[in-house]
């Protein structure tokens, strides 16, 4: 968190100090493409302040060992509010393992995932499509769209780490896509299908009814 924290506040800085600049121009000028870029930069610091916000909330999940979820319904609601937001994108979900339940850190990792598959489909039939399979002890999340790829930027983000996505606040999701899984005990990978889509393949452990109240005891003991 002390590394989220420095690196936001050098983002909020640069995002603030272009929307000043930006606004010095408006003083001289009608260029109506300047107002637009202002206004651009004042939604990228509201954006970086709503990921920050549920960052922290994931490691305070983790901290107060938060109760299992139904993976099915995380997915639905995720699908859901996304649908509402992006309603152009066609979601699409099944599932032969609708019952299990997994940690709720999965939930804002999923729905992160939904959003990023939709809000960078440029696709003029944009398709987000999930699959959910049990693999032994774990469950296998897949979500695959028919965007664009993966492009220069998240390459970097995955190839070097998280320290990429905090120095750029819109890398900030991926972020908490990685950071989520890994708190969940899983792991994630991301996969180009072609010139156009990617799939993104999320493996978390299977939990229990009687998982919470075993944390919870243990929890009691410490």
């Amino acid at each position: 968190l002390e590394v989220l924290n420095r690196v936001l506040r050098h983002n909020i800085r640069t995002e603030t100090n272009l929307i000043h600049g930006y606004a010095d121009m408006v003083e001289t000028s009608e260029n109506k493409s300047t107002v637009d870029v202002i206004k651009e930069h004042a939604l990228q610091i509201e954006e970086m302040g709503n990921k920050s916000r549920s960052i922290t909330n994931i490691f305070e999940q983790q901290r107060n060992d938060s109760t299992p979820k139904l993976l099915d319904s995380i997915i639905t609601n995720s699908i859901e509010t996304v649908s509402e937001e992006y309603p152009a994108v066609e979601f699409s979900y099944s599932s032969h393992s609708d019952s299990l339940s997994v940690d709720s850190v999965v939930e804002p990792v999923v729905y992160n995932l939904l959003e990023n598959a939709a809000v960078h489909n440029t696709n003029p039939d944009p398709q987000v499509e999930t699959t959910v399979e049990r693999k032994g002890s774990t469950v296998e999340l897949t979500i695959a769209d028919n965007g664009p790829g993966i492009d220069e930027y998240e390459q970097a983000v995955l190839e070097n780490g998280t320290e990429t996505a905090l120095d750029h606040g819109s890398g900030l999701g991926l972020w908490l896509i990685i950071c989520g899984t890994d708190l969940a005990g899983g792991n994630v990978t991301f996969d180009e299908t072609g010139p156009t889509g990617s799939v993104v393949t999320v493996c978390v452990p299977i939990h229990s009814p009687s998982d919470s109240a075993q944390r919870s005891a243990a929890k009691k003991q410490s």
